[in-house]
């Protein structure tokens, strides 16, 4: 049996080893408009590759219920276990699991080597162009010529980080074969804020964020904020910015307020800022804040030397969402192949031998390899069902 896989990213890459493992005598090609694979993993985790996450949970993704079925087959001891028959060994810090070597690049280049050891047959800077079907079997169109299979895996991923190859361009096929695709937006970004920030650029905090809906609390999370010319960014940030953008509604007014010292309650914030007001005078802030933030957080007060007041905005700092930094910088995307048009085994109610997997699927989860962990799921559910 031949397999045809569209995209040589997370969802085809593991897609192909899946399969092998099921059936080493199936013939398995990958198609990748790329000149490389696995462009866009090699830049996952910061260059470290963020495989996993030990408190995997479908709460975590937009669609908990579809993903909690693909889960209830194959969750993370299924992840872990598949990972480690290849010998690919991992290593956790606190939930997130890694590479041993904690790092993309050697995933990549162990992956590859498996690849060939299984004798999968890569088709790179080849981009798909249209697929049907003839005398029983699908045919793939490319710009370089035509393939025939059994089966047809697509794994094209969303339109996030098109420098990397996701540009969400075979959309528009899958829209001529009559598939609903969801409205697309960039997820996990960073966010513009009216006004930006410029005093603050680069300056990084602990805090508590939380995100609101027209005043309704709709996230939280603590982590690192990093302030930047134009908005916010950070690990924090970004998941926050995907809730807002799931859910986002022309006319709402959202917000990220930041709490600098969640530890502190309000009082006895204010009580050691007037302390350090009578000892510093006018630069009292930077016993709170560093340089360029505590001067940023000043000119919100006007210079005044309040203690209640600078206390309840180092707790409340408020910033008025206004937009995403967009696809470029985006590590996936929301929006895409609709899921009612997949059965549980990811495979086309529209057309059969026809399956799907990964990001290409309307599905998207927080930061911490819950994106990577869907993948992977994915190709072990395709893996026991298209052969």
């Amino acid at each position: 049996m031949r397999i045809l896989i569209l995209g040589g990213g997370a969802g085809g890459l593991f897609s192909a080893l899946a399969l092998k493992k099921e059936n080493p005598s199936l013939e398995i090609h990958i198609f990748d408009k790329e000149d490389k694979l696995g462009k866009k993993l090699y830049a996952t985790g910061n260059g470290h590759c963020n495989i996993s996450n030990l408190g995997i949970d479908s709460k975590f993704y937009n669609n908990p219920e579809f993903v909690q079925k693909l889960f209830g087959f194959c969750g993370f001891q299924k992840v872990y276990t598949f990972l480690n028959d290849f010998c690919i060994p991992t290593k956790n810090l606190g939930n997130l699991v890694y590479p041993l070597s904690f790092s993309a690049g050697s995933l990549m280049a162990s992956l590859e080597i498996l690849l060939k050891n299984y004798g999968v047959v890569p088709h790179t800077s080849e981009k798909a162009i249209d697929y049907g079907s003839a005398e029983g079997k699908l045919v793939l169109h490319t710009d370089k010529g035509s393939y025939e299979g059994e089966r047809l895996i697509v794994a094209t991923g969303g339109a996030s980080s098109p420098n990397l190859g996701s540009d969400g361009s075979f959309y528009g096929v899958l829209r001529n074969h009559g598939y609903k695709v969801n409205r697309l937006r960039p997820g996990l970004t960073s966010v513009r804020c009216k006004g930006g920030i410029p005093k603050a650029d680069g300056s990084r905090h602990e805090c508590l964020l939380k995100a609101f809906d027209n005043g309704k609390l709709i996230y939280q999370e603590e982590g690192e904020a990093v302030f930047r010319h134009d908005g916010l960014s950070g690990i924090c940030v970004f998941n926050a910015e995907s809730v807002i953008e799931r859910n986002f509604e022309k006319g709402h007014h959202y917000e990220i307020v930041l709490d600098l010292f969640p530890q502190e309650n309000a009082d006895e914030l204010s009580t050691k800022i007037s302390r350090a007001i009578s000892v510093f005078g006018k630069d009292y802030m930077l016993c709170f804040l560093g340089e360029k933030l505590s001067s940023y957080v000043g000119g919100r007060l006007h210079d005044r030397a309040d203690a209640r007041e600078c206390a309840w905005l180092l707790k409340n700092l408020a910033f008025e969402y206004t937009g995403s930094s967009g696809f470029m910088h985006s590590q996936v995307t929301l929006g895409g192949l609709d899921v009612s048009e997949v059965s549980d085994e990811l495979e086309s109610r529209l057309e059969k031998g026809v399956y799907f997997v990964g990001e290409v699927l309307d599905i998207d989860g927080l930061c911490g390899g819950f994106n990577l962990s869907f993948a992977i799921a994915c190709a072990l559910r395709v893996a026991k069902t298209c052969t």
